[in-house]
């Protein structure tokens, strides 16, 4: 709130400032700072400004007709920085709309980019859907030079990215079937085709022939995989792959995602030895990892069976095989708690599995929510204990699950949703909330929900949450006024300023400061003036101008008054906008202000003399 205050009061010197240097540049012809080379856009890209390179770029690429080289360079510039920036979505939009008359080259290339944005959003369908185009239709279409080029290298990748699309979509058969065939066209021997290769093999039950595959390969990528296909072989010990899994997963050289994939393994290679213990720290230990993984495969995760709900698993089938040991009989709660309950000091693990294994079993609905309460607390006792809840009690399967933990667990669960930026599962997790957790400050807690709703597209519930905690709420404390005015600039972010008027309007101002009722009035005009309502937003700019003080001359009243000029501009009211702008002029004494100033008097006078000729001509044609 301070932030922004602070640059209202100075909006009016340096928007002067800002149009000075721009007529300073218009006079002497100084060319706008662009970014006149790709690589520039590439430098802004590598530095973290993603959204200026991509606005740098908006204005150095030259229009299709103009110049198709220069277009196409920008474009393949553009298309690199969506991919960097994991904007996929946005990639495949724009290369969507790609403009006619492009060569086959440029088209090639765009079709690929979007094929691996499909599949990088989990759209097998997508990505099938184009890479067959490319197999089928462009491939035939070159001919020449470049035939065996294309042919050779692109066709190539273009397969290989199929076979991905088909194990994807589960089309395990068409991946096999594709499989085959690219292995009798190329006999390749690198490293990613025998990972990909392995990794068909697997979906198929070729267990024996992935571990042959991958038998004299020495990177941890394809150790993950040899590992695996060691255990469905079943030649190996399973103790024997868990000491190797395990071993290998704590080396510091291997990639995050390959020590889940290893940890994974070695939890598998575990529940196969009956070892429950190493099984619940294994498959924790792969979740763990997996939560450090920006993009995570969704079809590796399904190849080492690693998810949530295999934890859940493990640990529902260890409380079950600890309550057989000790004679407890589904179905009698009290003893099952009790019994969990007693563990809780010096054996946690044990108490984690019985509570999950209650959790499960019981047909009570309190007892259900008592077990998931001490199994989510005791989880939370780990150093990573919240990526674990995300890993169990965020899959989709088991969103359900969230209405049994505590309230304020779940409040940590949208904190750390709003951190990656997930709004839209922030939005899930406290829509099941109808009030604030015991502890948390109600109105805070009802602004934060109507601001997630907001941010999380519906917007409209947001609205009602806001229209429902000001009629409910007789004043706000100064603090909370803040916060609550962060919500409705949301509003006017997303273009709701019909609502955002409203709000303002209905606000309890009694016993706020004057610097509050003036920017009340001030946002009110603000949104009146994008809904073009601008003789509207004029009174309510001069009504924060003058609140209480008539003749204020401060920077918020010059500021305010600057923007009631303009807006009488807007709706045509040239005497009223003078006056204003004369008068500012009286108390204004920067020179580049005072030329601002002027300038904008000169146009009126222009703007009016216009005006008097139309009339004049109106008048004679009468």
């Amino acid at each position: 709130m301070e932030s922004r205050k602070h640059v209202l009061i100075h909006t009016y010197m340096h928007f002067i400032l800002r149009v000075s240097l721009f007529c300073l540049l218009l006079c002497y012809g100084s060319p706008a700072v662009l970014a006149s080379d790709p690589l520039e856009v590439r430098a802004l890209m590598k530095s973290g400004a993603i959204t200026l390179a991509l606005q740098q770029l908006d204005q150095s690429q030259p229009p299709f007709e103009k110049d198709p080289q220069a277009w196409v360079d920008w474009e393949r510039q553009r298309v690199e920085i969506y991919r960097d920036a994991h904007e996929w979505k946005q990639l495949i939009q724009r290369l969507q709309k790609r403009p006619e008359g492009l060569d086959e080259e440029f088209n090639r290339w765009a079709l690929q980019q979007m094929a691996e944005a499909y599949l990088a959003t989990n759209d097998s369908n997508g990505a099938i859907r184009i890479l067959r185009e490319l197999i089928w239709q462009h491939a035939r279409q070159v001919t020449g030079q470049d035939a065996g080029q294309v042919l050779d290298i692109a066709l190539s990748s273009w397969r290989r990215l199929l076979i991905q699309a088909y194990l994807q979509a589960d089309l395990v058969q068409d991946a096999e079937i594709a499989m085959l065939r690219f292995q009798q066209d190329y006999m390749p021997e690198d490293l990613d085709w025998k990972l990909l290769r392995a990794r068909v093999l697997l979906r198929t039950d070729h267990a024996d022939e992935a571990q042959a595959l991958l038998a004299k390969e020495r990177s941890s990528r394809a150790f993950a995989l040899y590992y695996l296909a060691q255990l469905r072989g079943v030649k190996t010990k399973p103790e024997v792959i868990y000491v190797r899994a395990a071993g290998l997963a704590v080396k510091k050289k291997v990639p995050d995602d390959v020590q889940g994939q290893l940890w994974a393994v070695a939890a598998q290679a575990a529940i196969l030895s009956n070892n429950y213990p190493d099984a619940i720290h294994a498959f924790s230990q792969a979740l763990i990892r997996e939560s450090t993984v920006e993009h995570q495969d969704p079809q590796e995760a399904s190849l080492y069976s690693l998810s949530g709900n295999s934890l859940w698993k493990v640990y529902q089938d260890y409380g079950r095989m600890l309550g057989n040991k000790q004679q407890l009989l589904v179905g009698n709660d009290q003893e099952w708690f009790i019994a969990a309950s007693n563990s809780v000091g010096k054996k946690p693990l044990q108490a984690r599995a019985m509570f999950a294994a209650l959790a499960e079993d019981t047909h009570s609905e309190r007892t259900r929510r008592l077990a998931h309460e001490q199994f989510a607390n005791l989880i939370m006792k780990n150093k990573h204990g919240l990526a674990l809840i995300r890993s169990l009690y965020l899959e989709d399967k088991k969103l359900s699950l969230l209405a049994y933990l505590p309230e304020t667990l779940r409040n940590r669960l949208v904190d750390d949703a709003l951190a990656r930026s997930d709004v839209a599962l922030a939005s899930r997790i406290i829509s099941m909330e109808s009030e604030a957790p015991e502890g948390v400050d109600a109105l805070f807690w009802k602004m934060r929900r109507a601001r997630i709703l907001i941010m999380a597209g519906q917007i409209d519930e947001g609205i009602q949450a806001l229209k429902a905690l000001i009629k409910d709420t007789p004043g706000f404390p100064r603090e909370q006024m803040d916060r609550l005015m962060q919500v409705l600039f949301d509003l006017q972010t997303v273009g709701r300023h019909e609502a955002a008027v409203e709000l303002f309007k209905s606000l309890p101002m009694q016993g706020q400061d004057t610097q509050m009722h003036r920017e009340v009035l001030y946002w009110i005009a603000d949104s009146l003036q994008a809904q073009k309502k601008y003789q509207e937003a004029a009174l309510y700019y001069l009504r924060s101008a003058s609140y209480l003080n008539p003749d204020a001359e401060d920077p918020w009243a010059q500021t305010a008054r600057y923007h009631a000029a303009d807006a009488m501009v807007e709706a045509g009211l040239f005497q009223d906008a003078t006056h204003i702008y004369q008068k500012l002029l009286l108390v204004t004494r920067d020179p580049s202000r005072r030329t601002v100033l002027k300038n904008k008097l000169q146009q009126l006078i222009l703007q009016s003399n216009q005006k008097g000729k139309q009339v004049s001509v109106s008048e004679q044609s009468e």
